[in-house]
Formats: structure tokens, sequence, C-alpha cells
């Protein structure tokens, strides 16, 4: 997630926008093994497996500016990878295009450019748990840089095509949590800090197209603060939480479906006024 802000006319001294480049702000996964990918706790994918996926997103944001009324603005963007199996806990990960539509380039502000994304190749590296350890060439893509720089870019969109597993085996009733944060730095030269908790619960097992199953609830807490110089010093803070309802192969404890919805508001604080904002998104990461 990114936040942009633009000074536009002393009636409508601050324009806010808040551009959400993929699977929101928490982990939100979505992969899949072939039969037989894994056994044990280790869910590993075999050598060679590949899937592509599609990441979407779609956010809604609110401003009330003071003496200026509501300003909506709205962004959608579409994100496509491949990932290869290179063994154990190694994979590679080819993002292959992506679109992006942003209301606020319309106003001025400065967006990232989606194009250079297709063709960035990485070379993943996860723990036992499936969070990454490694990532290679993040700092040398342009949209990477762009869209908020290395931290959010491998959280969001990388480590949401892998899940976060709990110690042992998954089974019906094992809970398990993360915490953990990350900066953005945007174009602008704002600063943004994000503090994040997500709660996991294995609901049951089930069937997906045939296939057997784990159902896993995801509740996540954000907070973000963040500080910077838009012509006038501008300081931001915004609170809320999201849902999603996730699927995993039960033998491989890969995605194979994900759906998220999150709410979250606050204010922005500039030239002595206090700009309440709300913010509302969808995510989706989908095998194709």
């Amino acid at each position: 997630m990114t936040l942009q802000m633009k000074m536009r006319s002393p009636e409508l001294p601050l324009i806010l926008v808040l551009a959400l480049l993929l699977s929101g702000c928490a982990a939100r996964q979505a992969a899949v093994g072939g039969p037989g990918a894994g056994s044990g706790a280790s869910y590993a994918w075999l050598r060679g497996t590949q899937a592509e996926y599609v990441l979407t997103a779609v956010q809604t944001q609110k401003v009330e500016i003071p003496g200026g009324g509501e300003q909506v603005l709205s962004q959608n963007s579409t994100i496509d990878l491949k990932v290869v199996a290179n063994g154990g806990r190694d994979f590679t990960v080819t993002f292959t295009g992506g679109t992006l539509h942003d209301d606020s380039a319309e106003l001025g502000a400065p967006v990232p450019d989606i194009t250079k994304l297709a063709g960035l190749t990485t070379q993943v590296r996860l723990d036992e748990r499936g969070l990454i350890v490694e990532a290679t060439g993040l700092e040398e893509n342009g949209f990477v840089i762009e869209s908020g720089g290395v931290a959010p870019f491998r959280e969001q969109q990388l480590q949401s095509v892998f899940l976060y597993r709990p110690e042992g085996r998954l089974s019906a009733g094992a809970t398990w949590s993360r915490e953990y944060g990350y900066p953005v730095v945007q174009m602008d030269g704002t600063t943004l800090l994000f503090n994040i908790r997500d709660d996991f619960t294995c609901v049951e097992e089930t069937l997906l197209d045939g296939v057997p199953a784990w159902k896993i609830a995801l509740v996540s807490s954000l907070n973000v603060t963040g500080s910077g110089d838009i012509g006038v010093p501008v300081d931001l803070v915004l609170s809320g939480n999201g849902e999603a309802d996730i699927l995993v192969a039960r033998d491989t404890a890969m995605m194979l479906v994900n759906e998220w919805k999150a709410t979250f508001g606050g204010n922005i604080s500039a030239q002595g006024m206090d700009i309440p904002v709300t913010i509302s998104q969808v995510v989706n990461v989908k095998k194709k």
C-alpha cells in the first residue's frame, strides 16, 4: 500500500491518495501443488511444479476535506506471476505482467509504472514455516522502488503466494499468529510505518473441486503511522481490520483460494486541520 499526497489549491489544501498495489496489508496467499507434492509437515512442492496466479485488488477511499466536501478516489490493479519449485523450500517467481488504474493520476499525482514489473524474476527461499528469508533482485526493479520499496513489495506481493503455517502439521482447531511491520517510502518522500497482526484458525477439512483442503480463517489488525512534507508538514494515523477465507491443499499446505476484505480509517493532520479518511479494500489471489 502506498500513500500519495498532493497540494491542489487554497480551497482544497490536501489530496490524499492511498494506492493499494496488491494483496492488501496482510498475508493473503494462493498457490497449489500437484498430487503428492508434499508429505509429513514439510509441505514441500515437487521440484519442477509450476503454478500461475493473478493478484487483483480494488480500493475505494473517501476523504472529508474541510470546506471542500467529500472526495472519493478509487484504484484497481492486477498482477500476474508464475511460481516454479526448485526443490526444498526454494522457488523461482516471475512477474509476467499487470495493469493499474488510479484516479489520482488524473489529478496529477505520481503513480508507479506497473509496466516495469513485467519480466522481474526473483529467487525466493522460505523458512520451515513458509516465511520468505531471501528474495533476490527486487532492489533493481523500478516498479518495486516506486511502489514503496523492497520490504512492502516482498511482503505484499511475494509472501502473499506462500502460507505462513503453524508449527507442526495443520489440523482442525489449530491457531497461530504473526506480528510484523515494514516501512513504505513513497514517491513524494512521505514515509509510512505499517504494523500488522495476523491471527489464523484452521477451521475444518473440506473439499474444493474434489481436492482435499483445509479451510483457514484469517483475521488481521493494521496500524499505520506516517509523516512527510508536501509543501506543509503532514502526519497520518490509520487503523483497521480485515478478514480472509482461505483454502489450502491438505497435503501441501499451499493455497487454493483466498478472498480478503478490509475496512479501516483515521485522520491526516495538515495546516492545523484533522482530515478524516476511510478506506475499503477487496483483495484476491487466484490460481489461473
